[in-house]
């Protein structure tokens, strides 16, 4: 892909909804989130099965207008990763634009997506092709990055989970309030990756929920730098990055 084809539009604001309640994944397309990614990776094993089926009919049953939707599935090296692609891919597959997955560490974890959901869309006749949002949010998958980011010609998204890199590394609270020295870093390395091969390019900033301020500072920083949008677990959040990646 041409960099310069990018629809930035598409990844201006991600929203996080989490999957075991009803009425987060019923109100999720009112909040004007370009990209709606429905979370079953949160949440505790005891409740994976019935979100994923609860998932599967929301998908069928609500219209979310213009936003693109996609699904968090569990880390690949999880033992319900497998079975998230599998029963959403299958049951409302028409429904799905994109597989978010989290904590991607190699290419593999890429490959194993795309070989799986590519079955399935052959199985089910599916007449569009799912796209993949790979997560960076370990040590593995910085040092892995261009392999990563070429892993797979569904990859349309790298997305930097700054809060998991910094736990990653053992880097505390001052890595993003100490002149954003580290976290500067590691937001130009992925960006290089992704504008490398064409891909869009999201961040998840580490801030407290609650800090609106602190949201949107991390925001305009992220944009000054490149990046086409930002992952928001928070309506209000959504707002402010509609507001900070709009415009030239």
């Amino acid at each position: 892909m041409d960099p310069h084809d990018r629809d930035t539009r598409a990844c201006r604001s991600d929203i996080l909804v989490p999957a075991q309640s009803a009425n987060m994944v019923r109100a999720a397309g009112r909040h004007g989130a370009t990209r709606i990614v429905f979370d079953l990776a949160a949440l505790d094993p005891t409740y994976k099965d019935v979100a994923r089926e609860a998932i599967a009919e929301a998908l069928k049953a609500n219209d979310y207008g213009e936003a693109l939707v996609a699904v968090r599935v569990n880390p690949i090296e999880s033992m319900w990763a497998y079975r998230d692609i599998v029963d959403i891919v299958e049951r409302a597959g028409e429904f799905l634009d994109g597989i978010a997955v989290p904590r991607v560490t190699t290419p593999s974890d890429v490959e194993f997506v795309d070989t799986l959901v590519g079955m399935i869309e052959q199985r089910i006749d599916l007449d569009h092709r799912i796209d993949i949002e790979a997560e960076i949010g370990t040590a593995q998958g910085l040092a892995l990055l261009d392999e990563i980011s070429l892993a797979s010609d569904r990859l349309t998204t790298l997305v930097l989970d700054e809060a998991g890199v910094l736990e990653a590394l053992g880097a505390d609270d001052d890595a993003v309030t100490a002149g954003d020295d580290m976290l500067g870093s590691i937001r130009l390395e992925v960006l290089v990756a992704a504008r490398a091969v064409g891909l869009h390019a999201v961040v998840a900033p580490a801030v407290d929920d609650d800090k609106d301020d602190a949201f949107r500072a991390a925001l305009v920083r992220a944009r000054a730098q490149g990046y086409d949008g930002a992952r928001c677990t928070h309506p209000v959040q959504v707002t402010l990055a509609n507001e900070v990646f709009t415009g030239p």
